[in-house]
Order: C-alpha cells, then structure tokens, then sequence
C-alpha cells in the first residue's frame, strides 16, 4: 500500500501528535486552524478535490490552489487585505505562467 492510498485525517495526526487533554481544550492552530475549518469542509480538503481530473501543469495547480488558499481564509484572518493580496500574487503569477 503506497503512502497515498489512506488520506491521513485530523483523528490520526491526534493519535500521533496527541494533545494534553484538558476540560478547556486549546485551538489547535497546527493540525485543524478555524481559518481553514469553516462551512463543514477543510480547505486542504476542497483544494485536493478541485485539482482531481484537472489537466493542469503542476507549478499551475500549486498557484491555482494557493490562491484559492487565501481567497478561502481571508474573512477570518486580523489582516484581511493581506491574505486577498497574496491571493492576488498568485492569480497574477497562474496567468502570467498560461500567457506564456
């Protein structure tokens, strides 16, 4: 079985990396960070399903889902003009690579 073929899940990172368990449980930034868990669906999540069956060069997938990063996290981050500028950083750069 190659390493691709069982999607590691939050539940397996915690059996590895467990966390003190305690009755006021600490925002896990690391392995689940809320800027990313919103709407019942990870971003990690969404970016492997919207690349699946794509004919895209893989430097173009990497902007493509960079950008898409950012576009989904901006509304709750404390910078929000930042994250929508580094989401622009990529669009500019995906078509710079397809004008090419």
């Amino acid at each position: 079985m190659n390493a691709r073929s069982k999607k590691m899940t939050y539940e397996d990172h915690l059996r590895d990396y467990p966390i003190d368990e305690d009755p006021m449980p600490i925002m896990d930034v690391v392995h689940k960070p809320p800027h990313y868990n919103n709407a019942g669906i990870e971003c990690i999540d969404a970016m492997e399903a919207m690349v699946e069956g794509a004919d895209v060069e893989p430097h173009a997938a990497y902007c493509w889902q960079n950008a898409f990063k950012y576009l989904w996290r901006w509304p709750y981050k404390s910078k929000p003009i930042e994250d929508l500028k580094k989401a622009r950083w990529y669009l500019d750069r995906l078509i710079e690579e397809l004008e090419e």
